[in-house]
């Protein structure tokens, strides 16, 4: 029985290694992968709002957003429930009788409005 020593040892130990933490497996000229540390985030441009274009929200309209107050939303509610209405039809539809399928989804919300929040 003869015990060989690890890869990792041999790397660790290897005095022609500058760093161990060196990742063996990256090719020559690969680019090095992100530091999600060290990545800084990308500022959103602040949103000017036009107070003339302000609507109050009625029941049967859609708002845009995230969160638990737009997905409580009655109009969001609806949109959803015709959606998953029209899921199994869409499914089984070509791109052009989707497309037909999403203008009617979209359609169907009319009079009514999507708004932002």
């Amino acid at each position: 029985l003869s015990v060989h020593p690890s890869p990792k040892s041999t790397v660790a130990n290897d005095p022609s290694a500058s760093s161990p933490n060196i990742s063996i497996d990256r090719v020559k000229g690969s680019p090095k992968p992100s530091n999600p540390i060290t990545k800084k985030k990308k500022k959103r441009k602040p949103r000017v709002l036009d107070e003339s274009r302000v609507a109050e929200p009625t029941d049967d309209d859609v708002l845009f957003g995230r969160g638990p107050s737009i997905n409580k939303h009655p109009g969001n509610i609806k949109f959803r429930q015709r959606a998953c209405d029209l899921h199994s039809w869409n499914v089984k539809s070509s791109k052009q009788q989707k497309e037909k399928i999403t203008n009617l989804l979209v359609q169907s919300v009319r009079p009514h409005r999507f708004l932002e929040k």
